[in-house]
């Protein structure tokens, strides 16, 4: 069973935040993380670039198995890229999940992490997809859900999923 979480309706982020990239699915709340689950292994202004990123997956696998997600693979590799996290959602469809994770009060958080996925990490998932499934021997409806994570000093996570941001027609 999912855990509850508290909804919050707004976030303070730069004027950038209302203009978010065309085309992906945003909503302006994020789900506010139980700490105890969903915690910093030490502060957060002492974690490398990589380290945020690494959490910030960890975080979202957990939050997608919550969802009913099943992981299928982390960090998958071909010779076209990596996507971070290779899924099929509750629905039955092949889900590609990109995860963008910040620290608030970052240089990078002048906008919402989502506005990462540009259109060519777009463009560059439709190649992954084509390649996971021939590979895979698979026949299946494909997506890509973009996951948003903002990690505060104080310890707080804020977690947005944005499901079929992209939708990858078969």
């Amino acid at each position: 069973m999912c855990t509850e979480y508290e909804y919050v309706s707004t976030v303070e982020f730069e004027e950038s935040y209302d203009a978010p990239a065309e085309g992906l699915g945003v909503s302006r709340s994020f789900y506010l993380l139980p700490a105890e689950t969903y915690k910093s292994p030490r502060p957060v202004n002492e974690l490398t670039r990589r380290e945020i990123g690494q959490l910030g997956e960890d975080f979202a696998v957990a939050f997608l198995k919550e969802r009913g997600y099943e992981i299928r693979e982390r960090n998958w590799r071909c010779r076209r890229g990596e996507a971070d996290i290779v899924a099929e959602n509750p629905e039955g469809t092949l889900t590609f999940v990109e995860v963008k994770t910040r620290r608030h009060g970052s240089t990078f958080t002048d906008c919402a992490p989502e506005e990462a996925v540009t259109q060519a990490k777009q463009d560059k998932y439709a190649l992954l997809a084509d390649v996971y499934l021939s590979e895979h021997h698979l026949s299946m409806p494909v997506a890509v859900d973009v996951v948003s994570i903002i990690l505060d000093d104080d310890g707080q996570t804020r977690l947005r999923l944005m499901t079929g941001s992209i939708f990858v027609d078969r």
